[in-house]
């Protein structure tokens, strides 16, 4: 989708667009409608339309609880065809999370009358402690995410229709302007990374997830290289290799680099687990967990999406992205249960399960990173089934062994909307990762798998203060939901671009 946002004076009535949405507030008691906002040209309008929208309400009950909608058809001499009435909820409750919502519904319901164009007007004033440009971008972000769409194997589609978002606003237009065009990047770096993750693994293999690195690079000016082969045994990413190696992909290693103008205030390193696939290898997922598998790159995605917005967005700090890479597969090359690996940092790990693979790669990956010397280094992955029992399948997992650094990421998640909470890291459980016969064994013994898988990556961080992101419920939806269709949601891009401009 290719929105443009517009900034116009006048008054609603005037307004030319197909759409224009009124906001309905709900009621602070048990009344049984909501009330047309004084603010926004509701009240304005509907004395245009001698009170039939506020009779209409009345009517339907419909009370304006966020996100609910109801559509109203105009005479075709009107300015407009359709007025969209959107629940704004109590102004004094409003989030930023329900300006997205509320974005999401006033584009998905552009889309489904084929309408090309929506209008509005932006309240001024401050509500519940939120600006005007704070809401403009959490709205904007509502509506390209809330009508995204991958269409990539459909044989017959129809293309999204909406390209134009026109609102009456006031005050300062720059910073108007500023947040319309934050939220685009946001939101298209979002989308960017379910595009990922939505493409089968057999069109994404780890070559062809470095082809698309390389493309974002090059189109927004990044550093890049990639390491496969003979460069990956001489950096001694021994892990990574026996992953990949029962498959006729062959795994890579990709490092993105943003520098800033000027002198960067600080050196942000992000790792992302990019296994295109995952079989579990010889300690074979059953079907059913299998075939959503083309997700386990989901780290790798929200890492590319989050570095494409950072170079269009240009913070004044430095950003490395590295992207482990491989395909777990089977034939008669792949990596067995009880192989013993020699990691990059020298420690030998002993394989206990092939099917914990993706904190095998992010182990050298890790240990590459922090040997740059970053000021922090966040890994994202899809990593662990117990981060979904623990939290469910809309949370990610937050792990990390700074807590200064775990506050800024969950402020970060708190300003993007996006589900976070953090874990513990149970000092109790490191000795489950001792190995009779290696330094360490890849899977611990304590039931609380994704502690465990955490505590095995802190193996490999030398210190250097580190948050991990376990997105193995948040990567992917099986249900459509407000802000992601099925499929691929984009888990942690809006949070680390966040976290790397805060």
């Amino acid at each position: 989708m290719s929105l443009s946002v517009k900034f116009v004076g006048g008054n609603v009535v005037e307004l030319k667009a197909d759409m224009v949405a009124i906001g309905v507030l709900a009621p602070s008691d048990d009344a049984k409608h909501g009330n047309l906002s004084k603010f926004d040209g509701g009240a304005q309008l509907d004395d245009a339309l001698e009170g039939w929208l506020s009779q209409l309400i009345a009517r339907e009950q419909f009370r304006g609880d966020v996100g609910t909608t109801r559509v109203v058809p105009l005479p075709s001499d009107a300015g407009t065809q359709y007025i969209l009435l959107v629940g704004n909820g109590r102004p004094n409750e409003l989030t930023l999370q329900d300006m997205r919502i509320i974005g999401a519904k006033v584009g998905q319901a552009a889309e489904c009358l084929r309408l090309k164009s929506i209008g509005g007007v932006l309240i001024a004033s401050t509500l519940n402690n939120l600006g005007p440009a704070a809401r403009l971008q959490a709205l904007v972000e509502g509506i390209i995410l809330g009508t995204y769409r991958f269409t990539k194997y459909k044989t017959s589609t129809e293309p999204s229709t909406l390209k134009t978002v026109t609102l009456i606003a006031g005050g300062n237009r720059s910073s108007l302007e500023k947040a319309a065009a934050t939220a685009i990047i946001t939101a298209e770096a979002t989308c960017l990374a379910r595009d990922l993750v939505n493409t089968t693994a057999a069109d994404l293999t780890p070559h062809a997830l470095a082809d698309v690195a390389k493309k974002v690079a090059k189109t927004n000016k990044l550093g890049v290289s990639v390491l496969t082969g003979k460069a990956l045994e001489k950096e001694r990413m021994r892990l990574i290799l026996a992953v990949g190696q029962g498959s006729p992909n062959s795994p890579a290693f990709i490092h993105l680099s943003y520098k800033p103008k000027g002198k960067a205030k600080r050196k942000i390193a992000l790792v992302g687990k990019g296994i295109t696939f995952d079989t579990g290898g010889l300690d074979l997922k059953p079907a059913a967990s299998m075939i959503t598998m083309k997700d386990d790159m989901g780290g790798s995605a929200a890492v590319l999406g989050a570095m494409q917005a950072i170079a269009q967005l240009k913070p004044n700090v430095a950003v490395d992205a590295y992207i482990a890479t491989a395909e777990n597969a089977i034939d008669g090359d792949a990596f067995r249960p009880s192989d013993i690996v020699k990691s990059r940092n020298g420690k030998t790990v002993e394989v206990a399960n092939t099917d914990a693979e993706g904190r095998l790669v992010l182990a050298d990956a890790l240990d590459y990173a922090v040997e740059r010397k970053p000021d922090v280094v966040v890994d994202v992955a899809t990593l662990t089934g117990g981060v979904v029992v623990a939290l469910g399948e809309q949370c990610t997992g937050l792990f990390s062994n700074t807590e200064s650094m775990a506050e800024k990421m969950m402020a970060a998640a708190d300003t993007a909307g996006e589900l976070m909470w953090q874990m513990p890291l149970l000092k109790a459980y490191e000795d489950g990762l001792k190995s009779k016969v290696a330094d360490l064994s890849s899977m611990g013994k304590s039931r609380a798998s994704s502690i465990t898988a955490a505590l095995f990556l802190k193996q490999f961080v030398k210190g250097t203060p580190w948050v991990h992101l376990d997105i193995a419920g948040s990567a992917w939806t099986s249900e459509s939901m407000t802000l992601a269709p099925y499929g691929g949601t984009g888990a942690a891009v809006r949070t680390l671009i966040e976290f790397c401009r805060g």
